[in-house]
């Protein structure tokens, strides 16, 4: 009998042996996210108030708490110089710890990055690593607007040359509307003298930019007939007018470079 007891008991102990429990745990870590757009009215007016000196946001709730964003105008600390801006973001409730990941970007009024580019390195960002002429053009005519808009006399100047070397045809008209409405005297007297040119008249009035010139700056238009008649002048002279070297009465060629006159 106790042999079958230890028998019969046997197979019950193995199988206690070989029954496990599996278990598992999660820690759940919530997250919110959330955003807030701080707009600067008057922007170039902040200019010059002052190393340390700031202009906060109001207060904005994410995720249960207050926060609020910084803008120096002229730096926030003598290292700075007044030469860079800087922008931070602060937590406004009285809470100890809070753990926050936060991204800050500068934009100006259309969004455009290469604008705040300039303010931060006082340089233009590098119009050739674009894909196309086309593209860097636009890009340094919609910064030409900006630094209208804003007073910063020496992007547009900056501006106004990277553009007289990039004018061509299909672009001329259109960037002596530009020129003609932001004040830009050089560009503007570099278009006038290219659009005269007789090899080039012709082209540009059949592009679209020439069409949206006679509609938004038609006074501009009587500027170029006097260009014109210049050539037509230093035609019946014999000069040779039918290149881009052709030499204006003001001792400058089509690109507004100043040229010595022939004399035979």
């Amino acid at each position: 009998m106790a042999a079958e007891s230890i028998t019969d008991e046997t197979p019950t102990a193995k199988a206690s042996l070989l029954s496990t429990t599996s278990t598992t745990s999660t820690c759940l870590t919530s997250t919110v996210n959330g955003s807030h757009e701080f707009f600067i009215s008057g922007y170039s007016l902040t200019k010059g108030m002052g190393i340390g000196k700031y202009i906060a946001s109001d207060c904005f709730t994410v995720g249960g708490f207050d926060w609020q964003i910084y803008f120096y105008p002229d730096g926030k600390s003598l290292v700075d110089n007044a030469l860079y801006v800087s922008l931070f973001i602060a937590l406004a409730s009285d809470i100890p710890d809070v753990r926050a990941l936060f991204e800050l970007s500068l934009l100006d009024q259309s969004g455009n990055q290469a604008l705040m580019h300039y303010i931060y390195w006082d340089e233009l960002p590098n119009l050739e690593c674009l894909n196309t002429t086309r593209a860097s053009t636009f890009m340094a005519q919609h910064l030409l607007e900006a630094a209208d808009r804003y007073a910063l006399d020496r992007l547009r100047m900056l501006c106004e040359s990277k553009l007289c070397e990039q004018l061509a045809i299909c672009t001329a008209a259109s960037m002596l509307a530009l020129a003609d409405q932001h004040h830009c005297s050089q560009l503007k007297i570099v278009c006038l003298k290219f659009i005269a040119l007789p090899d080039n008249l012709k082209a540009v009035m059949q592009t679209d930019g020439f069409e949206h010139l006679q509609k938004s700056c038609p006074s501009v238009l009587s500027e170029l007939l006097q260009y014109v008649a210049k050539f037509g002048e230093q035609s019946a002279y014999g000069n040779t007018t039918g290149t881009q070297d052709a030499i204006l009465v003001d001792g400058s060629n089509a690109n507004a470079r100043r040229v010595k006159r022939r004399t035979n």
